[in-house]
């Protein structure tokens, strides 16, 4: 059974990278833009090395299903950690940023390109090789947990992308350009954004305790809001759209928003993610507008637009060749 597992497992680690190449395969026949094969293949296994310590360091449950401690990994080596530390866990969130922010900050691969390659093939591995305390959840993991992290990824690389291209601007080897935000760069700020601000009522709770739940969600609301506004207003860009090299600018005038404007467009943002969080459909049309538009609903209410500053090289940025 254990070189069943062994075997299962080593072609779980071969067929990774040929998914990802018939993949590239099909976007090069659409003739969609050049994709860099071998820097995909070099994430595919960076996943899968930052997947391998949760296999290595844990016990696995197979190799003796019938004894609760000195089970051996699924490798049949003794396991270095227990099943409770998290280590190995710590080791793949770690190894997915690291790689992403390299990648993205030298523009080796687009970021959702990037976030997909790092999350396929450790959803793969995982199938075999979980280790023993996450068998019973091992749905989640691989179908929840592992993309969820290759979303994360996705997103730091497109933030490093973003700071890669506004260093490379300021030693004078790029030409930043104003153009129109793509959707998949103002969903991962949207994210960033609820993240912290997650995090900031979180802490809050955490400081006072006992806070009652109906208390803790209008907090939530009001900070969200509170910070959207000031930042678009201040800034003309919260600091997820910050990371994402976002900025919300007037439609018309090419402006930061005043503040009520401001505040109008955080509080119409706030009903808007929780009426698509009520009913999802609308969420799907939003995407589809944005997809189709280049903006959103809301945008088009408020008359602003969301602009991203790209990086063209220095020497492809002349007046012959803009």
């Amino acid at each position: 059974m254990r070189l069943w597992i062994s075997a299962f497992s080593l072609a779980c680690v071969v067929a990774a990278p040929i998914v990802v190449l018939v993949v590239i395969a099909v976007r090069a026949a659409r003739g969609t833009q050049p994709v860099r094969v071998g820097v995909l293949v070099g994430v595919v296994g960076a996943g899968l090395l930052s997947w391998a310590p949760t296999a290595l360091l844990y016990p696995h449950e197979r190799p003796c299903a019938t004894s609760i401690t000195r089970c051996p990994t699924v490798f049949g080596t003794e396991p270095a950690v227990t099943d409770d530390s998290p280590l190995g866990y710590w080791l793949l969130l770690g190894g997915f940023l690291l790689v992403a922010l390299v990648v993205g900050w030298f523009r080796w691969a687009r970021p959702h390109e990037i976030g997909a390659a790092l999350a396929l093939g450790p959803m793969v591995a995982a199938i075999p090789t979980t280790p023993r305390g996450d068998n019973d959840g091992l749905w989640v993991l691989t179908l929840v947990v592992l993309p969820i992290l290759g979303m994360g990824a996705a997103i730091a690389a497109a933030g490093a992308t973003a700071a890669g291209d506004r260093w490379r601007a300021r030693q004078g080897q790029a030409t930043l350009h104003t153009q129109v935000a793509q959707p998949a760069e103002r969903v991962a700020a949207l994210v960033v954004d609820l993240v912290l601000t997650g995090f900031a009522v979180w802490a809050a709770q955490r400081l006072r305790g006992g806070v009652p739940d109906t208390v803790v969600t209008v907090l939530s609301f009001g900070v969200f809001v509170a910070y959207v506004a000031a930042s678009v207003h201040r800034r003309g860009a919260t600091l997820g759209q910050q990371v994402m090299g976002l900025q919300v600018l007037d439609a018309d005038a090419g402006t930061f928003l005043a503040a009520g404007r401001a505040t109008l467009r955080a509080a119409l943002l706030t009903a808007e993610l929780t009426v698509c969080a009520l009913f999802p459909p609308l969420l799907l049309t939003e995407v589809v507008v944005m997809v189709r538009r280049h903006d959103s609903l809301l945008d088009r209410l408020v008359g602003v637009r969301v602009v991203a500053q790209r990086a063209v090289p220095a020497e492809l940025s002349s007046p012959l060749t803009r």
